[in-house]
């Protein structure tokens, strides 16, 4: 964690200290009828900042000198979704495949005390390839939305700098198989 110095306002990084984390995870892969494939994962966590004195001495204000029981750990998602779905086929005697992709993030902090929100996004991606001989081609499509949502924010020294996810990305691949 990033912490100021008052008054010369001097950034130190340090371990927190104890950290609890508590969740459950699931994850499903199935080969469906006519080529199709499915994935889901979900998790559900609770990861808090631990109970101790000098844990809890991370979440003090003026208001609160004993610190905050049980509070979020900074970049730590209760919620992450994900499932995809994938049709092979074969075209001209070549193999051949569509996929979606879908992704849910929950809300987090980067910071203690609730600061610093990011988080609750969803994003969408699609492909598509075909292998001919030893080549496979493929193109891709990653946030489909052009989501901006926050991934971290950053406000040690009062940069206000914050980082988004990666914008709309369009591309293409080629492999080779040897």
């Amino acid at each position: 964690v990033t912490f100021l110095t008052d008054p010369e306002g001097a950034a130190f990084y340090f371990n927190a200290g104890k950290a609890v984390s508590k969740g459950i995870e699931f994850e499903l892969s199935a080969r469906m009828p006519d080529n199709w494939y499915a994935q889901f994962s979900a998790s559900w966590t609770k990861t808090t900042l631990g109970n101790d004195p000098d844990s809890r001495s991370l979440t003090a204000t003026p208001d609160n000198p004993d610190g905050v029981r049980d509070a979020d750990l900074p970049g730590s998602p209760d919620h992450n979704i994900y499932a995809a779905l994938e049709k092979r086929f074969r075209v001209g005697g070549h193999e051949a495949f569509v996929r979606g992709d879908w992704t849910y993030v929950s809300q987090y902090f980067s910071f203690f005390n609730n600061f610093g929100e990011a988080g609750d996004y969803h994003l969408f991606s699609a492909s598509a390839g075909i292998t001919v001989d030893n080549i496979r081609l493929s193109m891709f499509a990653k946030n489909l939305t052009n989501r901006d949502d926050f991934t971290w924010v950053d406000n040690t020294l009062g940069s206000g700098r914050a980082y988004r996810l990666r914008p709309r990305t369009i591309g293409a691949n080629i492999g080779f198989n040897f």
